[in-house]
Formats: structure tokens, C-alpha cells, sequence
């Protein structure tokens, strides 16, 4: 099913659009597509995270944690936020605070794997070693664990298109026996 507001725009496309601008680190046109989904969905938490990350970049960090407070009072069960404002602590220096902040992502959700790499760079700057060993480790196997997925799922899509065709050179191939 596909996302369309009622002037007819495709939203999942403009999503795909933004997260492609943001890979590319091209983030003038990602805010403006960004802001473009915020204005057709004022609570879409996603695009509004988005910006803070764009803001967050380009070094306006104020903006960039106002996005973010913004983004947890739209949806307070949103887990990259959370993280997010974790990071603009470990920025400042205060370890303990960001800690707080990737652990309330962590039981949001606790499959979010940038908040175990970040929670690995915090505990290391505060010298809880141990800690920082055992969160790496659980981002490890998340990240593995999620490219596991996404291989399965190129190969089940690629096997949806190689069935017909196996089935189709199978019954050429009996024909051809027959005769």
C-alpha cells in the first residue's frame, strides 16, 4: 500500500527520495524534500528526526536538538530521537547524559542498533571497557542479523522471478524429450 496525502503526492517516494539525499550527503535537497513530508504529514516523526540530523551536520546543533525534542513529543515511542539527542550530548562531553538517552532508545527499542554503537563509544570514554565490549558485540550481531534480512529478502524476491522462468525451461525441456 502506498502513502498518498490528498493532493495526490507519493510519500513513500519522497522518503526513498530523502534517504538517498541524505546517503549522498546531499543535504540541501534532503531538507527540502524533508521539509516537503513535514508539510504534507506535520507528524511524520521519521522526516522530522531527519531534520535534525541534517541540522545536526551541518553543526546547528540547537536546531538540530529542538528537531529532535520535537520528534519525541510527536511520537514519544520513536527510538532514534532519543538516540540522536544522546549523540549531541556525547558531543558535549557528557557521557553519563548520553547513556541515559541510548538507554531510553534501548527500551523503546530494543533492536535499535545505533544505540548499542553509541552507548560501545560512551562507555569507552568513561572507562567502563566491559560495557563498551558487550554493546559493540549486541551491534555486531544487530547489524549482521538486519544484512542476514536483507539478503533473504533480495533472494526471495529474485527466486519470485526465477520460479516461472525454472518452471517454463522445465516443461520446454519435457516437451522437447516428448518429441
Amino acid at each position: 500500500m502506498t502513502m498518498v496525502d490528498t493532493a495526490g503526492r507519493d510519500l513513500e517516494g519522497l522518503v526513498s527520495r530523502a534517504e538517498t539525499l541524505l546517503n549522498r550527503g546531499e543535504l540541501d535537497e534532503a531538507e527540502g524534500v524533508l521539509r516537503q513530508i513535514v508539510t504534507l504529514d506535520p507528524s511524520n516523526v521519521w522526516a522530522i528526526n531527519k531534520l535534525g540530523v541534517v541540522k545536526a551536520r551541518r553543526g546547528d546543533l540547537d536546531a538540530a536538538g529542538e528537531l529532535f525534542r520535537r520528534a519525541i513529543e510527536v511520537d514519544a515511542e520513536y527510538a532514534p530521537p532519543y538516540s540522536n539527542l544522546g549523540n549531541l550530548r556525547y558531543d558535549a562531553g557528557d557521557y553519563e547524559g548520553a547513556l541515559e538517552l541510548y538507554q531510553k532508545a534501548l527500551a523503546i527499542d530494543p533492536e535499535y542498533e545505533p544505540a548499542y554503537n553509541n552507548m560501545a563509544a560512551a562507555y569507552k570514554k568513561l572507562g567502563r571497557i566491559e560495557e563498551a565490549v558487550r554493546a559493540l558485540k549486541k551491534s555486531s550481531r544487530l547489524r549482521a542479523r538486519a544484512a542476514g534480512r536483507r539478503a533473504g529478502e533480495r533472494f526471495s524476491r529474485a527466486s519470485g522471478c526465477l520460479l516461472p522462468l525454472l518452471t517454463l525451461a522445465l516443461l520446454f525441456s519435457l516437451l522437447w524429450a516428448m518429441g
